[in-house]
């Protein structure tokens, strides 16, 4: 009887090596989990990061060539068609100073839309030079790639209208609207990212 009940404490240490190994075990799942957790969402910040620069650097873009735009007619095959701005949804037509080369630049009629093919749209920008009844071939560059949306307001100067609200399209073209609204969505990674800038349009290019 006394040799029995002397295995009773081995078999109870044996039980609670078990319950502390179950213990660690859960424990160590649990921290894998929330490291798991934790580097999806740095993950996502990082994405969210990279996607709101880029957008940055789209908009940086669009607001330089907008400040260098120009009060001057674009070029048309029809001389009495003297159109200062022309601007749709997703599309816009103006004169600016851009860079023709590497050390010059030069007045362009300037073009952005958007460009679709199989895979992917993407905002391009088409200069055009001002020459009448020259060859008008366009200087083709890549603004930004694999967008998702390029959508564009105008907001009329104070003296051609007296309301505020922002226009889905600009239909004056002899004067150059006050101010642009862009709109910009991309896909990255896996993720949708948007963002929207204001730009005004210098006194230069308007009356």
């Amino acid at each position: 009887m006394s040799e029995r009940q002397g295995k009773l404490p081995d078999a109870g240490f044996a039980l609670i090596e078990v319950l502390v190994s179950l213990c660690v075990v859960v424990l160590i799942s649990e921290l894998v989990l929330s490291g798991i957790t934790q580097l999806k969402a740095l993950r996502r910040l990082t994405q969210s990061q990279e996607a709101q620069i880029e957008l940055n650097s789209g908009f940086d873009y669009l607001e330089n060539l907008i400040e260098n735009s120009r009060k001057l007619p674009l070029i048309a095959d029809d001389p009495d068609n003297k159109t200062l701005f022309e601007g749709a949804a997703d599309t816009i037509k103006f004169v600016a100073v851009v860079r023709v080369t590497s050390s010059q630049t030069g007045l362009r009629d300037v073009e952005l839309r958007l460009a679709k093919d199989e895979k992917r749209l993407d905002l391009i920008q088409l200069n055009r030079v001002r020459r009448s009844g020259a060859v008008r071939d366009a200087q083709k560059l890549l603004v930004m790639t694999d967008i998702r949306y390029f959508k564009i307001q105008y907001l009329p100067s104070e003296v051609d209208s007296k309301s505020t609200a922002w226009l889905d399209e600009w239909t004056d073209r002899k004067r150059a609207p006050r101010a642009l609204k862009v709109e910009l969505g991309i896909s990255r990674r896996g993720g949708d990212f948007s963002s929207d800038r204001v730009f005004e349009v210098p006194s230069r290019a308007g009356d």
